[in-house]
């Protein structure tokens, strides 16, 4: 696959949008599980699973 100036453009604007996502759903996970919401803390994980999938597949999208 070439790669090309938007394409790279479009890798880092997913990277900054992801990374920070991921993040914050992550430390809501934590802090729901915490003060005893499990059922909201889980959900919030999958999020931040969910935007960490998305960063692996488009590095290695974008890697090939």
């Amino acid at each position: 696959m070439r790669k090309n100036t938007t394409d790279m453009v479009f890798l880092i604007f997913a990277v900054f949008l992801l990374v920070p996502l991921g993040l914050l759903f992550l430390i809501v996970s934590a802090g729901n599980v915490l003060y005893g919401d499990l059922s909201l803390g889980l959900i919030m994980a999958l999020l931040c699973l969910a935007c960490a999938g998305g960063l692996y597949y488009f590095f290695k999208k974008f890697r090939e």
